[in-house]
């Protein structure tokens, strides 16, 4: 029936007869002249991933030759297997459809079609990525690959399917300021009337673009949310803007797919039925894909994570998508995915541990999950997989849930992560009849290596269900193993974290050892690397890379943090400049204090100087420089005893001199000539305490010029000491008192009667 409704078409003559030769060495297909065409990946780019095809002995979707070359953004967008995961909930549709592939690149899309046993045409502007693609298919007959651009392709017959992968975003730039609507209208006269257009796009109003990712093809962020697109460049659009121009084209029917989290390298695929009728239910399979996109968001303005919980919970999943695949038809057609909510595919393991799982709708109206293992034998000496062909979809809230809201508060605590974990670890030792204590040494069932907070729900009466539980490890499970592989792949789930100023560690490792040992695991650096160890082995059994791989991997894996709020920075900023302003205050303090004791040591030296005893020893120094240098030692030993012996002498004299007595209530009492300083300081007291007050200041000046030693402690005839003073006396103004013992203290007023 579906040989009556397409043209027959041979395309060898087709292309023939419109000055198209096929190349003999690529076996590519091309205009003479060849047409220039002005899209890349870059010369480095797209040489590497021709050479990575020329190498590979399997370059299969699902070739572990290919995955061993992927090392960046643009190889493992053509290399990858999780490309084909757009399609694949089709795969079975495909088989004996001729289909139309617009802008193949490098023929990622056209292996799986020619795979699926679909008769496929895949067109490419580009010269270099047509020989890529050719070089992707060059053991399938069943795919042709045209170098020209779309506008230029001659008639080929009708096709059940025409393709637009990544493509109708470039209309403009190859065919005018209404590319994309007559891309559309061209793709409709190719295609027979019950015929299928596949267009997969990103979203402008997608939320990571919220978030601050850039967009994908200007590098720019907020670029389609700002509606910055001109005439002649790439432009994306939303949901409806994308309904209204495939009905211009003729397309009046269209199914929107959601493939999480991204078009380009999905892992999941939500079904309109899913989306529209369980969201709730699957915005778990949402938030956990996130993490996944590759272009990730550096400077994200909020949680990815919780976004997606919001839009899921409240009906706005498909319109902040960040993309779509849009299933368009020209007359009603009976939906490709019927029965069907979503699909999920675990492709980035070796072939025999693969999974698919298909989240179906019970005739109930509920859901039921189905898992189908790849192909492939198992290593069953190592480890142990086990997947449940069929089971119930549970409802509730995972325990990872709950990290999510903690992790996503500003300033969270380690202490909110600890108290997580601990009531999921508390659960575990329950589980396995062990005391709840926090032993390095108890051992779990190795049916427990997947037991994570990611696989277990609290359901809707408060009871755990443990599920997917795939894995069964021969080696040793440590509760404090587990522990750690726990908190490191719920962390990795996250796309970012919010910042708090409470907690700056980044490393996921030295984070998982924070909060083991919060909990009550006593736990060091070789824990934590014996637990990486572990971790790299098991990870190496089921994966491509090697163990080194994974161990170096392991070592390196930070959060991202958010920025700070804006609120939070300015607080901060406040806090810093009255941090700074005190720093120069205290600064300025010390410069006067030091200032004030540099003062006094000249003053001192000044008086050294012009001391009596400095000029009468000028001749013994002029001396002692002439003194050779060999005798300078001796002579000196010699004058420090008579300096020793004449301190004693000085002390017995002024012991003789003052009777001896050293009881006496005051210490200018003991002689006459002490008697005599105190009548002249009274009969002068007196005087000054008899003068006009008007006169007083200027008889203090004088007496201070006459006799400084008497006003040494006086405030008015050193002021400069008196910050120093006030220091050391405490926060108030001081004065300094003598005594009746002739000793000097600090006193709340000043003491006239000792000037």
């Amino acid at each position: 029936m579906r040989e009556s409704k397409l043209k027959p078409s041979n395309i060898k003559q087709d292309l023939t007869s419109h000055n198209f030769v096929i190349d003999e060495v690529t076996r590519v297909w091309h205009q003479t002249p060849l047409a220039e065409f002005a899209y890349s990946d870059g010369d480095e780019a797209e040489n590497y991933v021709l050479e990575s095809l020329k190498e590979a002995q399997d370059v299969s979707v699902n070739s572990i030759d290919l995955s061993l070359k992927m090392k960046d953004w643009p190889s493992h967008y053509h290399l990858s297997s999780s490309r084909a995961n757009l399609l694949r909930p089709f795969e079975g549709w495909f088989e004996g459809k001729r289909i139309l592939e617009i802008g193949c690149g490098c023929g990622a899309i056209s292996r799986f079609l020619g795979e699926s046993g679909a008769d496929v045409v895949s067109v490419e502007g580009s010269f270099r990525r047509a020989v890529i693609a050719r070089q992707r298919c060059r053991d399938l007959s069943n795919v042709e690959i045209i170098c020209a651009p779309s506008d230029q392709i001659p008639d080929l017959g009708l096709f059940d399917a025409v393709m637009l992968i990544g493509v109708l975003e470039y209309a403009r730039m190859f065919l005018g300021d209404d590319g994309q609507q007559a891309l559309l209208t061209f793709c409709q006269s190719r295609m027979t009337p019950d015929g299928r257009l596949f267009v997969a796009i990103e979203n402008k109003l997608g939320i990571k673009y919220f978030a601050g990712a850039k967009e994908d093809h200007v590098n720019l962020p907020m670029y389609g949310i700002n509606n910055s697109y001109h005439g002649r460049g790439v432009a994306t659009f939303g949901r409806q803007e994308l309904h209204g121009m495939l009905a211009k084209a003729g397309f009046y029917f269209s199914e929107v797919y959601l493939p999480l989290p991204d078009y380009k390298l999905p892992v999941s695929m939500v079904t309109p039925e899913g989306w529209k009728h369980h969201a709730p239910e699957l915005a778990q399979l949402a938030l956990e894909s996130a993490h996944k996109d590759r272009q990730m968001i550096m400077d994200s303005t909020f949680s990815i994570e919780e976004g997606i919980h919001n839009i899921w919970h409240n009906g706005l999943a498909a319109d902040l998508s960040n993309s779509f695949l849009i299933i368009a038809t020209q007359q009603a057609a009976p939906s490709m995915t019927t029965g069907v909510a979503a699909f999920y595919y675990s492709d980035s393991r070796l072939p025999q541990y693969r999974k698919s799982t298909i989240f179906a709708v019970t005739p109930a109206g509920g859901l039921s999950v189905y898992t189908k293992k790849g192909n492939g034998s198992e290593n069953a000496s190592s480890i142990s997989h086990h997947v449940n062909g069929q089971d119930n979809f549970h409802h509730g809230n995972t325990l990872w849930l709950g990290l999510v809201h903690i992790i996503n508060r500003p300033d969270w605590r380690l202490s909110e992560v600890a108290d997580w974990a601990k009531n999921w670890i508390n659960h575990l030792l329950t589980r396995a009849n062990l005391p709840i204590a926090y032993d390095n040494n108890f051992i779990l069932p190795n049916s427990f290596l997947d037991a994570l907070p990611f696989n277990i729900i609290l359901d809707e009466n408060g009871d755990l269900i443990f599920f997917d539980q795939e894995w069964e490890s021969t080696e040793t499970l440590s509760a404090a193993y587990i522990g750690f592989r726990g908190i490191i792949h719920s962390f990795l789930r996250f796309s970012s974290v919010s910042y708090s100023q409470f907690y700056h560690q980044t490393s996921l490792p030295a984070l998982a050892l924070d909060v083991l040992n919060e909990i009550g695991f006593v736990l060091d650096q070789r824990d934590l690397a014996d637990f990486m160890a572990q971790e790299a082995r098991f990870l190496a059994l089921i994966q491509h890379e090697e163990e080194s791989q994974f161990h170096q991997a392991l070592q390196g894996l930070k959060m991202i943090v958010r920025a700070p709020s804006m609120e939070f920075l300015r607080l901060k900023a406040d806090e810093a400049q009255t941090t700074q302003v005190l720093t120069e205050q205290n600064m300025q303090r010390q410069l006067i204090e030091q200032a004030t004791v540099i003062a006094l040591l000249h003053q001192e030296i000044g008086e050294l100087l012009h001391s009596s005893s400095w000029r009468i020893s000028a001749p013994i120094r002029i001396i002692g420089r002439c003194i050779p240098s060999f005798l300078r030692r001796p002579i000196r030993r010699v004058l420090g005893g008579f300096f020793v012996g004449g301190k004693a002498i000085k002390v017995k004299i002024d012991q003789a001199l003052h009777g001896g007595n050293s009881n006496n209530s005051h210490p200018f009492a003991a002689s006459r000539a002490g008697a005599f300083k105190l009548r002249v300081r009274g009969l002068l007291k007196s005087l000054y305490l008899c003068a006009p007050q008007r006169y007083r200041g200027r008889l203090l000046k004088l007496a201070m010029k006459a006799r400084p030693g008497w006003f040494l402690h006086h405030p008015s005839f050193r002021p400069e000491m008196m910050p120093c003073d006030r220091t050391m006396a405490g926060s108030h103004q001081v004065y300094i008192s003598l005594g009746d013992d002739g000793k000097y203290r600090y006193a709340a007023t000043p003491d006239e009667y000792t000037y």
